[in-house]
């Protein structure tokens, strides 16, 4: 049976329904979709259509494009219609829409309101013969070289979507998928970990009732969640359990927690705002306080205990997470932040303080979602120079941001470093240069992540996240 269109107005509104071979002879208006399926590097992916195609056979063309069915949603149709052609499953994104009217072979006519999708695919597709004659990855300023030369060896309506959104359209396009992937991700990444957080936590009616709900306050108060993102993000790439994952990314998120409620008290930093609001001495008291920090340490413990990994894996892991907050690592940090309070720190002393006060349980966050991949093929050095890099670039963007937002935008106080005589980047180096420097650890992170390729997808983008981000 042949397939039927669906007819559409010039604002896509259906009127209604004809046969695909009658639609091409009187070049009918009808709902189509295109596809642009790009790798990580952005060279787009072009199939070119079977020779036994009624019209256009041989043309190289866009990924896929089809036609959606009665009752059917057009990104649903697309996902379909990709999976068919080329044997991909991914995410799509709508990017633009055009309606065009052409003369094809055949002495048919496309007349479509064309919805336009891109996505990203990391692996080969496995094409449909009777569809795609044959595929390749290019890359777009390639593509556009191929185009100027031999123009008739494309279809009509890949030609007109380049003449319309050109080669720069198509790499906005690379980028928003990007985004939008990343913001998936990092979204259901952050809902997990918010959910397991909720389970390993002490019930808030439980005895004593004053601590867990102290605890609960605490962590479940909001938060950036990088640690937690960082080691679902090497985990992935490392091919770990994604529940083992949720699991180390509760105890990492406790840990850095607790430090965060000592941090806030009277004898450390004296803080009353965090997360944007009351610090959880000020919520209840500095003895409530000290004990949450105290039984978030632990609670971190006794959640990594849970993880489903080997005996010799779970040992790793504790013994990651323990030399990471010790006195060689963030409580160190803290001391020594403590000690040199109006004292002039070289750059080189501030750079020490803070890679143990911030930098240690970056590094641990990534090592841990690696560890639990259980591989010990996978080279954790290399991973240990992307989290030096990414780890001071936070906290020089700390240093920033303290400097230059409000505390409304924060949800802590700013300025207190500048108030209190600390050291920073900024007073050190001052503001241009201290950006600068985020930027170059920024850079200095995707280099090492070089060897990995695409497996370290989720890496890249927390890097760029890390200097972008404006609380």
């Amino acid at each position: 049976m042949e397939e039927t269109l669906i007819l559409v107005n010039q604002d896509d509104c259906p009127t209604g329904f004809a046969e695909k071979l009658f639609v091409h002879r009187e070049g009918l208006l009808h709902r189509a979709f295109s596809i642009f399926i790009f790798d990580q590097q952005g060279r787009l992916l072009l199939q070119q259509r079977a020779l036994t195609k009624y019209h256009s056979q041989g043309l190289w063309t866009n990924t896929c494009c089809g036609h959606p069915r009665q009752g059917e949603e057009i990104s649903s149709a697309a996902r379909r219609r990709l999976r068919e052609e080329m044997g991909i499953e991914c995410e799509l994104t709508a990017v633009t829409q055009l309606l065009y009217h052409e003369q094809v072979s055949n002495q048919l006519i496309e007349h479509e309101y064309d919805h336009v999708f891109a996505g990203i695919y990391c692996l080969d597709p496995v094409a449909n013969p009777d569809e795609a004659h044959a595929w390749q990855w290019l890359s777009l300023p390639d593509l556009s070289r191929r185009i100027s030369m031999a123009p008739h060896t494309f279809s009509v309506w890949f030609r007109r979507i380049l003449e319309r959104h050109t080669i720069a359209g198509l790499q906005d396009w690379h980028v928003q998928v990007q985004g939008s992937l990343f913001e998936s991700w990092m979204s259901a990444t952050l809902h997990q970990t918010d959910r397991m957080l909720e389970q390993q936590l002490p019930a808030s009616d439980l005895q004593p009732t004053k601590l867990h709900e102290a605890m609960r306050y605490a962590v479940l108060g909001g938060g950036k969640r990088m640690r937690p993102l960082l080691c679902h993000a090497a985990g992935m790439a490392a091919g770990a359990d994604p529940i083992s994952l949720a699991v180390v990314s509760a105890a990492l998120e406790m840990m850095h927690v607790y430090s965060l409620v000592h941090d806030d008290l009277p004898a450390m930093d004296d803080d009353d705002l965090r997360r944007g609001r009351a610090t959880v001495h000020k919520q209840f008291d500095e003895a409530t306080a000290i004990l949450v920090g105290d039984a978030l340490q632990s609670q971190a413990f006794i959640t990594l205990c849970q993880v489903q990994v080997s005996t010799h894996c779970q040992a790793a892991l504790i013994g990651e997470l323990a030399r990471a907050v010790g006195s060689l690592g963030m409580a160190g940090g803290q001391m020594i932040d403590l000690v040199s309070t109006g004292t002039a720190l070289s750059r080189t002393q501030l750079e020490q303080m803070h890679r143990m006060k911030t930098g240690a349980l970056i590094q641990a966050s990534v090592r841990m979602g690696v560890l639990c991949a259980e591989n010990p093929a996978f080279d954790l050095q290399m991973l240990d120079r992307y989290s030096a890099a990414v780890g001071l670039a936070f906290q020089v963007v700390d240093d920033i941001l303290d400097a230059t937002m409000d505390t409304a935008t924060l949800g802590k106080t700013t300025g207190k470093d500048a108030r209190d005589h600390k050291a920073t980047y900024v007073s050190i180096m001052g503001l241009a240069p201290a950006l600068q420097l985020a930027r170059q650890l920024v850079e200095q992170a995707h280099q090492s992540l070089a060897p990995m390729g695409a497996r370290a997808v989720r890496l890249h983008d927390l890097a760029d996240l890390v200097i972008k981000r404006t609380h």
